[in-house]
């Protein structure tokens, strides 16, 4: 399995949620980009994704790092929470917090 070059931030829609101060990039956008996913690809095991065709595309732990490595390279944060705890504002909070101007969103529902 070959990760894709990972994107730039400028590459990524800013979701309408987005500040001034701070870019909310969706994960779904960001896993879309480095892996030329479809929407809800996301699998629990590589045999899993062979069953479905998509064998070039990482399972979660591989997205996970990918994720992380991306944010470590440009100085973005990353915020994930179920539906019932997650809010934008939190999200936004993190990053300045953090001190980026950039947060991966992850809606864990």
């Amino acid at each position: 399995m070959k990760t894709k070059t990972l994107p730039q931030p400028s590459q990524l829609p800013a979701l309408p949620e987005s500040t001034d101060e701070v870019k909310i990039v969706s994960q779904c956008d960001l896993d879309q980009a480095m892996y030329d996913a479809p929407l809800g690809w996301i699998v629990e095991t590589l045999a899993e994704a062979a069953d479905r065709g998509w064998s070039n595309h990482p399972d979660w732990g591989q997205r996970c790092e990918d994720t992380q490595r991306w944010c470590a390279d440009h100085s973005a944060s990353y915020y994930a929470a179920p539906k019932g705890d997650f809010f934008i504002r939190c999200a936004i909070d993190t990053a300045k917090a953090e001190g980026n101007k950039i947060v991966v969103i992850d809606n864990l529902s």
